[in-house]
């Protein structure tokens, strides 16, 4: 649902035909009519019973969503003519999908996915067009010492990840560990 609650957002994964492509669509709500259609999406928006794969950016103007197996993407639906403002190759292939959110200026995203950093996970400026995990801002260059206290050798990348509203921390979480990465 949109920030403003006027929408809904629904994206299909691709099924059997992987090149096809998904649907992203957005309903207005008031009238249960969809505003937006946009077909064709490579490799299909999320993963079958994997939440968090489409989110509304904080004004509301675009969707952000993991589409392609392991890519970030982000559309301008309420344009004319809707199109993909920003792709992010955040993996090099994973058997689920990278959670990602919103920095709450609307200008950045975070993406969980290994990488250089030993807190698995990047930030992307989507101003940038296209980018590849190796273009990318890294979470940290070492481990917090909390994790050599605890014998914490590798930090999985997080599932779920929230972006504090003043920018400067991210909330990350997997399986029982939680953690705060300064941003």
């Amino acid at each position: 649902m949109s920030p403003d609650g006027r929408y809904l957002a629904t994206g299909c994964w691709t099924g059997e035909d992987y090149d096809r492509g998904g649907s992203l669509m957005v309903w207005e709500m008031a009238t249960g009519r969809p505003r937006t259609i946009i077909d064709g999406i490579a490799g299909g928006i999320g993963w079958p019973d994997e939440d968090g794969c489409m989110q509304w950016s904080p004004d509301g103007e675009e969707l952000g969503m993991i589409f392609h197996t392991n890519a970030f993407g982000n559309h301008r639906v309420f344009d004319p003519e809707p199109s993909r403002s920003a792709t992010v190759d955040a993996t090099d292939g994973w058997d689920s999908p990278p959670a990602f959110c919103w920095g709450p200026d609307g200008r950045n995203v975070a993406i969980s996915c290994w990488g250089k950093s030993p807190i698995p996970g990047l930030v992307a400026t989507l101003e940038r067009g296209s980018m590849h995990h190796d273009e990318m801002r890294s979470f940290a260059s070492a481990l917090p010492d909390w994790a050599a206290e605890q014998d914490v050798t590798e930090v999985e990348p997080a599932r779920k990840m929230r972006w504090s509203s003043d920018g400067q921390t991210l909330l990350c979480g997997d399986r029982g560990t939680l953690y705060a990465v300064d941003i």
